[in-house]
């Protein structure tokens, strides 16, 4: 079994904490991120590790260097094909816990607690209208 790094949890859960900020519009089309150096202290992380964050935020579109920069910027029309991107995993992590309930012969029993969860959350969808 590969032993789990806890440097690539960590950038990656900031990679995710930056993506939701985003959705969020917490960070919006154009602005500025901090500096690799600033992030770094921001997230109490190396710069090395605040530097792969960037370069797999720019990697996947959803930053970019301005050319008169070091600076990283929130590329324009970023928030809705993250928040995409995100629906589309979690669809595929649904369809994954569902080929492992049958892989395992789960029963409605054993099911029915995370059916409940995500009705309830769809009905406090609904009463959000």
């Amino acid at each position: 079994m590969n032993k789990v790094n806890s440097q690539d949890l960590k950038w990656q859960e900031i990679k995710f904490y930056i993506e939701l900020k985003i959705i969020k519009g917490e960070l919006k089309s154009g602005d500025k991120l901090p500096s690799v150096r600033e992030a770094a202290g921001e997230y109490n992380i190396t710069k090395e590790t605040a530097a792969k964050v960037y370069i797999k935020l720019e990697e996947e579109g959803v930053i970019m260097k301005r050319a008169d920069t070091t600076r990283y910027y929130v590329k324009p029309f970023t928030a809705t094909s993250l928040k995409n991107k995100h629906i589309t995993n979690l669809k595929n992590e649904v369809e994954e816990i569902i080929n492992k309930a049958k892989n395992i012969n789960a029963n409605y029993e054993e099911i029915k607690p995370m059916r409940d969860l995500l009705e309830a959350y769809l009905n406090s969808l609904g009463s959000l209208k």
